[in-house]
């Protein structure tokens, strides 16, 4: 199996992703993103860590809890 994904950055909206496994787009997929910089309280990152480690499928959950554990720091240092 071969899976593609090109990520478009749209400096003044939002990215987007089009994935592609073994050449076919495939429109149902989830992804998360991490991406620490200003605006955010840290409330707000709590909330959305609780949320996303909650919805994961169970295979995920530990890996997510572990990136956002260890991206906490980062927002610290860059939250409101």
């Amino acid at each position: 199996m071969r899976i593609d994904i090109i990520h478009q950055r749209d400096p003044d909206s939002e990215c987007s992703l089009t994935v592609y496994v073994d050449g076919k787009p495939v429109q149902d997929y989830h992804y998360w993103s991490f991406d620490p910089g200003a605006g955010y309280e840290m409330d707000e990152f709590d909330a959305e860590a609780a949320e996303a480690v909650a919805d994961a499928p169970e295979h995920l959950k530990p890996v997510l809890a572990e990136i956002y554990d260890e991206m906490r720091e980062t927002y610290e240092r860059w939250s409101l």
